[in-house]
């Protein structure tokens, strides 16, 4: 999988921490980058253009709004960049 950097593996929202942490973030700048993308539990690959944009930044927690070319939604991190909510598929408890 040429050019990608990162991994995003379907059955956990830590993989999506991968490419926060690693970039410097400008309040709504979009980021572009192509990841291999493991979905589980077939274990089928590919690599996958990702978008990621920082909405907003407060109280430690940060709004990213995710695309890919097929699912888009928000997903907040904490001030590690560690995933707290990601709506309709985990909730750190």
């Amino acid at each position: 999988m040429t050019g990608a950097i990162d991994i995003d593996i379907s059955c956990t929202p830590f993989t999506n921490s991968l490419p926060i942490n690693r970039m410097e973030w400008v309040q709504g700048r979009t980021v572009s980058m192509d990841v291999v993308y493991l979905s589980v539990p077939d274990l089928t690959f590919r690599k996958v253009n990702q978008h990621y944009t920082l909405l907003r930044d407060s109280n430690g927690i940060r709004e990213f709004r995710y695309q890919s070319p097929t699912y888009e939604s928000s997903i907040f991190v904490d001030r590690e960049g560690l995933v707290v909510d990601y709506p309709g598929l985990f909730l750190r408890i």
